[in-house]
């Protein structure tokens, strides 16, 4: 990650009806959002996943990459 840039976007000073209206959204399907997690890890995995989003394995073209807990 040294020779990585990560960014990590955050929210603040926003109400929390700006929540629950993003909720909403996302809960109403209008949003193709399985379209943008290409690949999902377990949490005993979640080092294979940030080498992945790091760039380190460039053959599996994902885009965004989550780490899934209960998996």
């Amino acid at each position: 990650m040294v020779r990585k840039a990560l960014t990590v976007k955050g929210v603040a000073g926003r109400r929390s009806s700006s929540y629950s209206k993003a909720i909403g959204l996302i809960e109403s399907g209008r949003l193709p959002l399985e379209q943008l997690r290409t690949i999902a890890y377990p949490l005993d995995r979640a080092i294979e996943a940030v080498e992945h989003f790091a760039g380190n394995n460039p053959d599996d073209g994902g885009i965004c990459i989550s780490i899934n807990p209960s998996a």
